[in-house]
């Protein structure tokens, strides 16, 4: 981020309900020519969502929740430079250019405003921060707030779903989704975040527990055993940034 002096956040209003069918089948033919491939894309497009027991169709967009859509999504970015020729415009409140990079606090400070803005990409916050020793810039990255929001209240209601199911299958199924969720969050400057959202799902986790029975109530001091057995404690699993560009650029 050493050369980079400025930042363009762009929003695509309404991206994934104004897909163009017709532009994105004819985007995949320019790489796959398998007639079998081409008709069952063609299918998912068309398949349509169920909404009150009725299914609702439409000539655009990509299906939502469906596995093909976020390729598909990608595809039809990949070509569509001109937003209009292709039905797709900027969102005016959430597109914006910000002032970023090595020079951006010290530039702002000279003209008297406040420390640069952040932006958030992709579920990371990034901001204008200093190395390790504290000189020289480096940019830090913390989880966005809108990531944990919506990572800890669906594990919650997950445990509730399987609050029936045996100790050992609930702590083995949260230790399989927090490994995956340290293996894109636990990098160095968020890792204090991540650990935060370990102890808030084993919160969550004691209070499901809690409620299988009205008889035997579970202490926390169990508690504790338990999760200290099965989600595992986060690390840092990812190389700071300047490591990370050594390995790139050894000279």
């Amino acid at each position: 981020m050493g050369c980079v002096n400025h930042v363009f956040e762009a929003d695509i209003r309404g991206y994934f309900n104004h897909v163009c069918h017709s532009w994105v089948q004819r985007m995949v033919r320019e790489r796959i020519a398998d007639q079998v491939i081409l008709s069952l894309i063609g299918k998912w497009l068309k398949a349509g969502a169920m909404k009150d027991g009725v299914v609702l169709r439409s000539e655009e967009g990509t299906p939502q929740g469906g596995p093909i859509s976020c390729i598909l999504a990608n595809i039809y970015l990949h070509f569509s430079l001109d937003l209009a020729k292709f039905a797709l415009s900027l969102h005016p409140e959430k597109t914006r250019l910000i002032e970023f990079g090595r020079f951006a606090a010290e530039r702002r400070a000279v003209r008297g405003e406040r420390k640069p803005k952040t932006f958030d990409f992709p579920s990371f916050t990034h901001i204008c921060g200093k190395k390790r020793n504290g000189w020289g810039f480096s940019t830090q990255a913390q989880e966005s707030a809108q990531a944990t929001l919506e990572f800890c209240p669906r594990i919650g209601e997950e445990l509730d779903e399987r609050r029936h199911e045996p100790v050992n299958v609930q702590g083995r199924r949260l230790q399989s989704v927090l490994r995956g969720y340290y293996a894109y969050f636990a990098v160095p400057q968020n890792i204090a975040a991540v650990r935060n959202v370990r102890h808030h799902i084993k919160i969550r986790w004691y209070l499901s527990l809690g409620r299988r029975s009205q008889r035997t109530r579970l202490s926390w001091r169990r508690m504790n055993v338990v999760a200290a057995k099965y989600p595992p404690m986060p690390t840092v699993l990812h190389p700071w940034p300047e490591q990370r560009f050594l390995v790139k650029h050894p000279r």
